[in-house]
């Protein structure tokens, strides 16, 4: 059980690198100049990662508990599931929120989260 505990663990670790993949693929695709993909591409990203680190990361003296933090996530997986979604990858959106949603599940069922 402890080893699935584990890898439930690595799991949301990689959703939150593919969520930075994502929102940097759909930004490189933005804007009409290269400038603007540059900052689409770069700046996307980079606003998931501080808002993870400040109100979601483990070890953050600013973590948000409770429904604060469910709906962060939502916002935060949400919106690189949104970003599949318009560069057209539905089928890995989809999957994408299967596996978040489940990650959450176990995380909570296990008191992980």
């Amino acid at each position: 059980m402890e080893a699935f505990k584990a890898f439930n663990l690595l799991l949301r670790f990689l959703l939150e690198l593919a969520s930075l993949f994502a929102l940097g693929s759909w930004g490189f695709r933005q804007g009409g100049s290269p400038f603007i993909h540059w900052v689409f591409g770069i700046g996307l990203p980079l606003l998931f990662a501080l808002a993870w680190g400040r109100w979601a990361a483990p070890r953050s003296s600013h973590r948000l508990e409770g429904f604060p933090r469910l709906a962060f996530e939502a916002l935060a997986f949400g919106s690189a599931a949104l970003s599949l979604v318009l560069a057209g990858h539905n089928g890995q959106a989809a999957l994408f929120v299967v596996v978040v949603v489940l990650n959450i599940v176990l995380l909570r069922h296990w008191k992980k989260w």
